[in-house]
């Protein structure tokens, strides 16, 4: 699904890079359903979705048959990150960042376990997070944030709050 130029060149490159037996495309929403009901993708590409509910049934039966699901974002801006914060993701992918090198790091993230997040996405993220964090003060002594009264309690532990910080600075998260 999305643009056929793009789809077509993030398929070239993946075959270029040889990082999988076989690199398949497609543009059909039904076509990718069958695909990943075949048992045959190790990991969906998603384009940031401009049919947000046939993406996310594609993302989520992705991740229901343990296919890994990176999303491929147009921009990280705050509309495309609310749609998709609630989507399953294994990691994200920026069009305007995509190219060989790009693309084999994050494969390499993706093998070895961690998530990989563009800057610009991670620094969105941490901004959508950050007011929930101002609500709810300090980390508490296990780790959780706090539920005091009427605060909401942070859906991270002190110690994702901080390695989501770190990673929005350019760090990994190795």
């Amino acid at each position: 699904m999305g643009s056929e130029l793009v789809r077509c060149g993030l398929a070239t490159m993946l075959r270029d890079l040889g990082a999988f037996r076989e690199v398949l495309d497609s543009g059909d929403y039904d076509h990718s359903m069958e695909l990943l009901h075949s048992g045959r993708p190790d990991v969906l590409v998603v384009s940031a979705p401009v049919e947000q509910d046939k993406a996310e049934k594609l993302a989520r039966t992705a991740a229901d048959h343990g296919v890994r699901v990176l999303l491929l974002l147009r921009t990280a801006c705050d509309q495309t990150l609310e749609r998709v914060a609630a989507m399953p993701a294994d990691g994200y992918l920026l069009e305007g960042e995509l190219t060989p090198e790009t693309l084999q790091s994050t494969l390499t993230d993706l093998d070895s376990g961690l998530v990989p997040v563009p800057q610009p996405v991670a620094r969105g993220l941490l901004a959508k997070i950050r007011p929930a964090f101002a609500k709810t003060g300090p980390a508490a002594p296990n780790g959780a944030a706090p539920v005091d009264g009427d605060r909401a309690a942070s859906p991270l532990t002190s110690r994702e709050q901080q390695t989501l910080a770190l990673m929005a600075e350019g760090l990994s998260n190795k």
